[in-house]
């Protein structure tokens, strides 16, 4: 079954048109950071579902990460995103 956030990064990423190296590079680096999110508020005293749901707000919006992955990967020339 996948977590919370995997079904968060697999609807982010599903939006790109990433070859799979890279979606997959993405995706590993989406899930990092929400982890990391998620463990720092709950090392603050944060419920098990207020920090799932303040690592995924502080994090943004689906389209926000869509829209910055597409910025980085203009930068760097390798992809597009949808």
């Amino acid at each position: 079954m996948k977590t919370v956030f995997e079904r968060f990064v697999s609807k982010v990423v599903k939006q790109t048109d990433g070859n799979a190296a890279e979606r997959e590079d993405l995706t590993e680096e989406l899930l990092s950071h929400l982890y990391c999110a998620y463990e720092d508020l709950r090392k603050q005293g944060f419920s098990y579902g207020e920090a799932v749901e303040l690592a995924m707000a502080s994090f943004g919006n689906e389209k926000e990460e869509v829209s910055n992955f597409s910025k980085r990967c203009i930068l760097s020339q390798r992809c597009t995103a949808v």
